[in-house]
């Protein structure tokens, strides 16, 4: 289980999309889903316990993986640099058609217009970190109804 979170969220990190958060989302949920289904469904055939005891069995398990993935994201967190400095380099080396700049061909102010442009993007996707975008009842809450985010810094 816990392999498969880091699976999730490890891409969309490394690669500092503009829709992580999205992209993490609804693997995440679905992951949740999954294990809540085989959790009741073991629960309930093969230990069958009430529906009381399953209820706790969840909120325990939710707040041991709600815990799992906070303390994983600020793992991540500790090499953002590398990844912000990654996606700076891939966006100010190439052009608009994913080819390298040829910098000779380029004026010094352009240059430096380009690189307040990248540096403002890399500012508002550290600013999209703030907070880990997924609730943290997932396991038990519908995705709709889920509004508490956990604080990444």
């Amino acid at each position: 289980m816990k392999d498969n979170l880091e699976n999730i969220i490890n891409g969309p990190i490394y690669e500092l999309n503009t829709d992580f958060w999205e992209e993490i989302r609804a693997p995440y949920f679905q992951e949740m889903r999954d294990l809540a289904l085989n959790c009741e469904k073991v629960l309930n055939s093969g230990f069958r316990c009430s529906d009381t005891e399953i209820g706790e069995f969840m909120k325990v398990l939710q707040g041991n993986l709600c815990q799992f993935t906070s303390d994983y994201i600020h793992r991540l967190f500790r090499d953002i640099n590398t990844n912000l400095l990654r996606k700076f380099s891939k966006l100010f080396k190439k052009d608009e058609n994913g080819k390298n700049r040829e910098w000779r061909d380029i004026e010094e102010g352009k240059i430096r217009e380009l690189w307040s442009q990248y540096k403002k993007v890399m500012s508002e996707v550290v600013n999209d970190f703030k907070y880990i975008r997924l609730p943290k009842n997932a396991l038990t809450d519908s995705l709709e109804g889920a509004s508490k985010y956990l604080k990444v810094i």
